[in-house]
């Protein structure tokens, strides 16, 4: 299908061309593969960066277990997918909101503001953006600093009090809290298993 995306600098893409054979198990199983589809949250985010470190280390055992992993993201894909059904088309405006979101999501935002940058009403915005997408703008703001800090934690040294400032969290308590429960570890387990990997 036609398609177009946008990277930030600073980004990796990793293609990956799944067999035919393969294609066909899984249509067994579950239509998910036939319509487009987006996985979205801190599984997808966790299971991108394993896909990508199986990857990196390009031995013979490599190959297992990305195809693992692959699994494990067709599954999540086929949660998010729900029941089948015609694949909704999101307004102009919508894309604009969620847009500006994924681009300012570090910093303090009102729903006045967002909504003006999309040209819209702020209660239109909270209720399309929840029919559309299956969370309020607070949540999906509150997962966009998680996956952030995901990053930040599994990839860096910087202290996790500083994580938390810096993914605008009011202190550290109210991130690791926000953290252990969208993500079911604590950021300092989580680094931990991060840096064993």
């Amino acid at each position: 299908m036609p398609h177009a995306n946008v990277f930030d600098a600073g980004s990796h893409c990793l293609l990956i061309e799944v067999q035919n054979e393969a294609l066909k198990r899984v249509a067994e199983l579950t239509s998910t593969l036939e319509r487009p589809g987006e996985i979205q949250g801190i599984a997808s985010t966790w299971l991108a960066q394993r896909l990508y470190h199986e990857f990196r280390q390009g031995d013979e055992l490599a190959l297992v277990s990305i195809e693992g992993v692959l699994l494990e993201m067709l599954a999540e894909g086929a949660r998010h997918a729900g029941s089948t059904g015609p694949v909704t088309v999101i307004p102009r405006w919508l894309r604009i909101a969620r847009e500006y979101l994924e681009t300012n999501f570090l910093r303090p935002l009102s729903l006045a503001e967002i909504a003006g940058a999309a040209g819209v009403h702020r209660v239109h915005l909270s209720r399309e953006f929840r029919r559309y997408f299956s969370t309020t703008v607070g949540e999906f703001l509150r997962r966009k600093r998680i996956e952030h800090a995901c990053h930040l934690v599994s990839t860096t040294s910087i202290a996790l009090a500083e994580i938390a400032m810096t993914c605008g969290f009011s202190d550290q308590s109210h991130f690791s809290a926000t953290f252990r429960r969208q993500v079911g570890l604590t950021p300092a387990r989580f680094r931990q298993m991060a840096q064993a990997r």
